[in-house]
């Protein structure tokens, strides 16, 4: 990948052991994908590129299958994978799009709730009953089955705002969230 601030390499080896673990769970594997109208990585990728000190290698995956059946697949093809890395997963998602900022706190704020209370089961059933939302709620629920497996044990909410904070607009917003997974000392 090459961003503006600089080549970041891929983790090809992990990659490849995730792959393996995914075909292992769940019957399918990592499909290369070239040109998407997915902005995930390229929104992440900068902000990580000046916040984290040392030069890092990416493991980059996108879900197109939302389901719990495979975030909690690919959770632990990744905790399988990372088990001996140093790693910082980060799941990139907007949270509710295109209601009224008080709507949009409602929905907002139930999947910060299971976020914080570090259950992801939860956010599925939120999203069942309409109660909650977030276009990328598979790759927040494999991180935290990942994150699980891994031994952490807490998430710590840690910003919430929407889009009305910078257009002032509150009749349609699209809410965001930041939460942080970390394991007892």
């Amino acid at each position: 990948m090459r961003p503006p601030l600089g080549v970041v390499p891929i983790e090809q080896a992990a990659v490849a052991e995730i792959n393996r673990g995914l075909q292992a769970e769940l019957g399918m594997g990592l499909t290369a994908i070239a040109n998407d109208d997915e902005h995930a990585l390229e929104i992440e990728l900068p902000f990580l590129q000046c916040v984290l000190s040392e030069p890092f290698s990416l493991i980059p995956i996108m879900l197109r299958e939302q389901s719990a059946w495979a975030a909690q697949g690919l959770g632990k093809a990744l905790a399988a994978a990372l088990q001996a890395r140093k790693t910082l997963m980060v799941a990139s998602t907007d949270l509710s799009h295109f209601y009224s900022e008080e709507h949009a706190n409602q929905l907002d704020k139930a999947i910060l709730t299971e976020i914080g209370a570090f259950n992801p089961e939860g956010l599925y059933a939120l999203k069942a009953s309409g109660e909650g939302q977030a276009c990328g709620l598979g790759a927040i629920a494999a991180v935290m089955w990942a994150a699980k497996a891994l031994g952490a044990d807490q998430v710590t909410v840690v910003n919430y705002n929407t889009s009305a904070a910078v257009t002032h607009d509150r009749s349609s917003v699209v809410g965001y969230g930041a939460a942080v997974i970390t394991k007892s000392a």
